[in-house]
């Protein structure tokens, strides 16, 4: 193989991980488009609230995440509603970090609205 080829190969597998990478981060955008809804309803938002507090605990105890991730999601979480909001849904390169490691639970990232 050419050192042209390999650069080739190269580039192509960047562009990959790229598209890659906006897909998942669209996903998870979606995704919690669904937990802020949920945070909004007044019939589940504390819980919603309760289980993610208690996620960032889970990984203070294990030492699975940075403290400044696990510090960042502790201030959105205690954030208003709408403040909370524009944080987690920011179009930012940090907002997107943030959703990729997520304390919501599945019930969170799937809440469909009703009415």
């Amino acid at each position: 193989m050419t050192d042209e080829e390999l650069l080739r190969l190269r580039a192509q597998a960047r562009t990959a991980l790229t598209a890659d990478r906006a897909e998942l981060d669209a996903d998870m955008l979606w995704e919690h488009e669904n937990a802020v809804a949920a945070l909004r309803d007044p019939g589940i938002a504390e819980d919603i609230r309760l289980e993610a507090l208690l996620t960032t605990r889970d990984w203070e105890d294990r030492g699975t995440v940075s403290e400044d991730h696990i510090a960042a999601w502790k201030t959105i979480l205690a954030m208003e509603d709408e403040d909370a909001a524009t944080s987690i849904l920011a179009d930012t390169e940090d907002a997107a970090a943030l959703r990729r490691m997520t304390p919501f639970t599945e019930q969170a990232l799937t809440y469909q609205r009703r009415g």
